[in-house]
């Protein structure tokens, strides 16, 4: 009887580890360009709740996931609104899922590529 594996570690290191530059208050702030998971729970979540205090909530932990903690409180120091920091949010979401979806068609399109002068091109 065979044991398959699934090492999905080995995924999760040989992924692309993309990033893109933030400038903040004239800083720069190196970010992931992946949406941390629990963006989209969170969205998902504060969607299905009655209590509009949710989307500040969802708000809050999408920044926090996606700028980490410290970046989040040294920007309110700093005196983001909240009104930016829900952009901020919004405009990063925004690139990471244009990135994903390109991934997304570079792996679906995959098979309708061949090699042509050393470039992948359409078939």
């Amino acid at each position: 009887m065979e044991h398959k594996v699934l090492d999905f570690d080995l995924f999760m290191r040989e992924k692309n580890r993309e990033t893109i530059t933030v400038k903040i208050y004239g800083e720069d702030y190196e970010i992931p360009m992946q949406t941390p998971a629990i963006v989209p729970v969170t969205m998902a979540r504060a969607e299905m709740s009655p209590d509009p205090a949710q989307s500040t909530m969802m708000i809050m932990k999408a920044a926090d996931a996606m700028l980490g903690a410290e970046t989040v409180d040294k920007l309110c120091r700093h005196g983001m609104s909240a009104y930016d920091l829900s952009q901020l949010v919004q405009k990063l979401f925004h690139e990471f899922n244009m990135e994903e979806e390109n991934e997304a068609q570079d792996m679906s399109d995959e098979d309708s590529r061949v090699v042509v002068g050393g470039k992948r091109e359409k078939k």
